[in-house]
């Protein structure tokens, strides 16, 4: 059986949320999977040229990468309009998987997609308005052509069923996991050098994800002062993630708050430091809005870090018991969640081993496999 595999958003931005599930993906099934061949595509358009990544594309002789350089505007021209099939790009497949809510014209090839999250009809206030209209219609093209979908939670599945009105038969649920880098490191100099890389002078508190309105960053900062004021608290806020869109007012809470000593963004950071930052932090506070998986609780468990977490979406059914759930709505709740951690040592080492657990019970290989399955059962 031939595999099309569409890794383009992988190869062209850096590994956080959907990037990173195409290459763990992607080297999961490498591991297990020997017999069918796998066509990995990716296009590309003028100044991403230097940005594309082939360092992930497996080196089995079942694994191949086919890239075209085509301008964005003209790929969506050619596909969108004139109907041109994938597979006068890259020959021909029995199945595509399409990684991200992006479907090609394609000839007679099955298509698998994933689901990654329904923001933009659940929050369409968090997106520009362009945005919403492009991803409703890519939701819409997944709705009439993907022969079966991929969500990455129930809740996401309970999302494509209640707001997109797809038949749950269509639909599995295939959990997503912690890349293996995250874990504990006993190395206490590791942990320190990194504190000092980033400027971090004191314990602190870690913020994980992209710079978005979703992430309630803005609701995270005021819970912070209040608790700086009103409890005295002294830790930093590490806030990691680079800048997604509509993050103008996280900068300016900051400043109107006199924060500007006291929180600090890093940017993007690779993998090898953050799980160094995982180590060192008191605990994750990860107080989203709406996610359909939501990697980084898992990510800190994985460290030894405790966790306060949302109580909505797809975020308990990700972290189960080993968290503490706030109301993300709630400044009180997540500052009541945070301080709790903080001053309960029984309560901190209980959810340290409950989170060793939890995160036992997600692998990219058993992703991969159940993925494998999904391929097996639409040919």
């Amino acid at each position: 059986m031939k595999i099309a595999v569409d890794i383009r958003i992988s190869t062209l931005f850096a590994r956080t949320g959907i990037p990173n599930y195409v290459k763990n993906l992607v080297e999961s099934l490498s591991k297990i999977d020997r017999d069918n061949h796998y066509i990995l595509y990716a296009f590309f358009w003028k100044g991403y040229k230097d940005k594309l990544r082939e360092t992930f594309i497996p080196k089995q002789k079942n694994f191949i990468f086919k890239s075209r350089r085509i301008p964005g505007t003209l790929l969506n021209i050619l596909w969108c309009r004139s109907r041109i099939p994938l597979e006068r790009f890259i020959g021909d497949f029995d199945v595509v998987h399409c990684t991200e809510n992006f479907i090609p014209p394609v000839k007679k090839g099955r298509i698998v997609t994933t689901v990654h999250d329904l923001i933009s009809l659940v929050h369409p206030e968090f997106h520009l308005s362009a945005t919403v209209k492009e991803e409703k219609r890519r939701l819409k093209e997944m709705k009439d052509r993907a022969d079966i979908i991929i969500a990455v939670s129930e809740n996401t599945k309970k999302d494509l069923v209640n707001l997109l009105h797809i038949e749950q038969e269509r639909i599995r649920v295939i959990y997503e996991a912690p890349s293996r880098i995250y874990r504990k490191i006993k190395d206490r100099n590791l942990v320190d050098g990194i504190k000092k890389r980033y400027n971090i002078n004191k314990d602190f508190i870690l913020y994980v994800g992209m710079l978005e309105p979703r992430k309630n960053l803005v609701r995270l900062i005021k819970t912070y002062k209040e608790s700086k004021t009103r409890h005295k608290m002294d830790y930093h806020l590490v806030i990691v993630g680079e800048k997604g869109w509509m993050y103008d007012e996280i900068f300016k809470t900051t400043k109107s708050l006199n924060l500007k000593s006291d929180v600090i963004f890093t940017g993007y950071v690779g993998e090898d430091d953050l799980s160094l930052l995982y180590n060192g932090a008191k605990l994750l506070v990860y107080p989203s809005l709406y996610e359909g998986f939501g990697l980084p609780p898992l990510e800190a468990m994985a460290c030894g870090t405790p966790v306060v977490t949302s109580n909505i979406s797809s975020l308990p059914e990700v972290v189960g018991d080993a968290a503490v759930l706030v109301n993300p709505y709630d400044v009180d709740s997540i500052a009541e969640g945070i301080l709790k951690v903080l001053v309960d040592g029984k309560l901190k080492d209980n959810l340290v081993k409950k989170g060793f657990n939890r995160v036992k019970l997600f692998s990219w290989e058993r992703t991969a496999s159940e993925t494998l399955k999904v391929y097996e059962d639409v040919r």
